[in-house]
């Protein structure tokens, strides 16, 4: 049984996910925009930049586009990831099927964040089985700041 999708950032999957129509030419960091990220349901954000690393809410977001190298958009079921490859953006829309994951709470080292003085991340790992029914984690994404 699968436990979740993983697909290619375009417009066909980010309406089939997350009902959102996006002009699929554009540029995927475009989708890092306050309003778009509310509009999809992500939360919480984990943004590596050239300069700093910044772990936030979305309603504070604040950064410069062509600053970033990874970022990871995602709320407790879902999650968008982008990042620079090769000097091209590409990205990843996840999306939870089935609640099959280990959770754990991580500390977080200090970081730039513009609000709340967040200190926790909660991860996902999600179960799989290969051919012989030996469990394996196939996924890990963060589940929520706090």
């Amino acid at each position: 049984m699968d436990n979740y999708i993983l697909k290619e950032i375009n417009n066909d999957n980010l309406k089939e996910i997350f009902d959102y129509k996006w002009e699929e030419n554009g540029n995927p960091l475009e989708l890092i925009n306050k309003d778009i990220l509310k509009t999809l349901g992500l939360e919480s954000m984990i943004i590596y930049c050239y300069d700093k690393i910044i772990s936030d809410k979305v309603e504070n977001l604040d950064v410069e586009l062509d600053n970033i190298l990874e970022a990871r958009i995602f709320n407790e079921t879902s999650e968008l990831r982008l990042w620079k490859e090769d000097k091209e953006v590409k990205g990843s829309i996840f999306k939870e099927i089935s609640d099959n994951s280990i959770y754990e709470e991580l500390l977080l080292y200090p970081r730039v964040g513009n609000g709340n003085n967040l200190k926790r991340l909660a991860v996902k790992k999600y179960i799989d089985y290969d051919n012989d029914g030996q469990a394996y984690i196939s996924y890990i994404k963060p589940s929520k700041l706090f």
